[in-house]
């Protein structure tokens, strides 16, 4: 596990992520280490009991103390309400466009301008193919 951490703390070095999340490795690398140690101070407790009913007090201690971790990833409630895909709810204070104007005040138009990038010493002819008679024939439309 530790492998695993030094890994991840080299990971934030090299891509050099923002100090925020370097801190919160910090912090979780620190608290896993002291719980692993208090951890480890409690097996070795209950291993060197007496007698059985130390042993029994101990393996309490440890289970009380193991019951106030979480051992598992906090799972995200499902809520069928709130989904990433549901419909978009109408606007209420979305007026219609009923002039021209106002169309194409917002960019609708009933036929587009073409627009194409041209430098200045663009032209058509030095496409590819420009120059084959299958495309400057005449076409049906």
């Amino acid at each position: 596990m530790t492998r695993n951490f030094e890994a991840m703390g080299e990971e934030i070095a090299a891509k050099q992520l923002p100090a925020i999340m370097e801190a919160r490795h910090t912090d979780a690398v620190v608290a896993y280490r002291a719980d692993f140690d208090a951890l480890l101070t409690q097996l070795d407790d209950l291993a060197q009991a007496a007698s059985t009913e130390v042993e029994l007090a101990q393996a309490q201690k440890l289970k009380g103390w193991l019951a106030g971790k979480k051992l598992e990833r906090a799972h995200q409630p499902f809520d069928p309400n709130n989904l990433p895909f549901m419909p978009l709810q109408p606007n209420s204070a979305h007026q219609p466009k009923v002039t021209t104007e106002q169309f194409v005040a917002a960019g609708l138009h009933s036929s587009p301008l073409a627009k194409s990038a041209a430098l200045g010493d663009f032209d058509y002819s030095a496409l590819a193919d420009a120059s084959d008679p299958a495309y400057l024939a005449e076409t049906v439309e």
